[in-house]
């Protein structure tokens, strides 16, 4: 979707080097001979379209989070929020935030909303 394309430009444009959200350091301890693939990735984000149940998003991202992703971002775009998922806390919701903050992986990236919610 073209919200895809305006999330995606903007990770790309803070980080080209690092492309699948994996850092190096977790790169570091990764057998070489598994596939890559198979890394969980240390940021997450979801974006729901007009077909996905909020429910099985929840799930989804809970499952993510217990699975070593650090951060999480679930944007809803029907009803402007950001729901923010870290391991072994509840998620928050951020109603209609113009922009978001990253942190741990993504410490220092900041994500416009405004094209999203246009």
């Amino acid at each position: 979707s073209h919200w895809n394309t305006k999330i995606c430009t903007q990770l790309d444009i803070w980080a080209e080097r690092d492309a699948s959200w994996i850092s190096h350091q977790r790169l570091a301890t990764v057998d070489t001979s598994r596939e890559l693939w198979n890394v969980t990735p240390e940021f997450v984000i979801e974006l729901r379209s007009r077909s996905d149940r909020r429910t099985r998003l929840d799930q989804k991202m809970r499952e993510w989070t217990g699975n070593g992703v650090q951060l999480g971002w679930l944007i809803d775009p029907y009803d402007r929020t950001v729901t923010v998922y870290k391991p072994g806390t509840e998620p928050v919701i951020l109603a209609d935030p113009e922009t978001i903050a990253g942190e741990g992986p993504v410490d220092g990236f900041v994500l416009d909303l405004a094209p999203v919610w246009s």
